[in-house]
């Protein structure tokens, strides 16, 4: 079962959130709906698990104190590490802030789950929402970030990006091919250091559109030092259709790196999938279904993915021939 852990925010998916939640807490453990909706949930930085098909299992939130809370995964759902990924998300988020620590009310029968990510208990057992917790903390490492000057690769879009206007929420999903093409096109458009792209047709209702193609070319001739790697099944097959993303990579092939992906890809890796920088996200699971979900701002993910296509990369073939391809 593919699952994906991404950041949102109420105001972009409250709805699909409260739904969850109120399975969970009020229908399954007998929360009260005042103690459940306790107004913070507005300026919480929120996480959703998503499966395959985009429906929510799984989510959880982080306040401005540092305080994770509301986790809650779908029964039917448990028992296969979403929790622990939610979890991630939440602590990632938080040294992101650079929070110095982070702490969290755990039912007691869950402290051993929580004892697995590093947090221990502090203080004495209480009841809240007519159940027992105990109060856990985890303290965070000191992030290093280095300024632009250390850095090797340019930045072309050097305005800051952390600030969206409200009409354009970071988590988008989908399920048209118009709806995919037009979130792809946005974190296509939004890389500023790195694009990788994995697509085993390079499914050219996505990738081979002009405002596509016209997005990456642009980004690697701006570039100092340019960095766009791309994984398919194989560019012989793919050259016959003309796909204006191979004609670009033959003109450019000192800037646009292609390679054929390796047999062995893991288990409920997306079918398709973009990262661009380290931080926005782009993934179409099925590669016959225009089904998928974006993120401009999800480091969490985007890095998981990042690993995943890297390891792919190392090991993929070169496609020499491309250069001798009628494109």
């Amino acid at each position: 079962m593919n699952v994906y852990v991404t950041a949102t925010d109420w105001k972009t998916h409250g709805d699909r959130l409260r739904r969850l939640r109120e399975v969970v807490f009020v229908e399954e453990q007998g929360v009260s709906r005042e103690e459940e909706w306790d107004g913070l949930d507005d300026d919480a930085q929120h996480f959703i698990a998503l499966d395959s098909a985009g429906q929510a299992i799984g989510t959880a939130r982080l306040l401005d104190h540092g305080q994770i809370g509301r986790m809650a995964v779908l029964k039917s759902h448990r028992g296969a590490g979403i929790g622990m990924r939610l979890l991630a998300a939440a602590i990632d988020a938080a040294k992101a802030r650079g929070m110095e620590s982070v702490h969290l009310h755990a039912q007691v029968h869950a402290i051993p789950f929580y004892r697995k990510a590093g947090f221990d208990p502090v203080g004495e057992e209480f009841i809240e929402a007519g159940i027992p917790h105990t109060e856990m903390r985890l303290l965070l490492p000191v992030e290093f970030t280095g300024s632009q000057d250390q850095r090797s690769l340019e930045i072309v879009n050097p305005e800051p990006t952390g600030t969206l206007p409200d009409h354009a929420p970071r988590l988008v999903t989908f399920d048209t091919e118009s709806a995919g093409r037009q979130a792809l096109l946005r974190i296509l458009g939004n890389a500023r250091r790195e694009l990788v792209i994995a697509s085993p047709a390079l499914d050219r209702v996505m990738f081979g559109t002009p405002e596509a193609v016209d997005i990456v070319s642009t980004f690697v001739r701006r570039a100092a030092i340019p960095k766009v790697r791309v994984l398919i099944e194989d560019a012989r097959s793919i050259a016959g259709t003309g796909h204006p993303l191979l004609q670009l990579a033959q003109r450019l092939p000192s800037k646009i790196t292609l390679r054929r992906q390796p047999p062995d890809v893991p288990e409920g890796t997306p079918a398709s999938y973009v990262v661009a920088d380290d931080e926005g996200l782009w993934v179409m699971p099925d590669r016959d279904k225009p089904i998928g979900f974006a993120n401009t701002h999800d480091r969490v993910e985007a890095r998981r993915l990042l690993e995943v296509f890297n390891r792919l990369f190392d090991r993929a073939v070169e496609e020499p021939e491309l250069r001798q391809l009628s494109l």
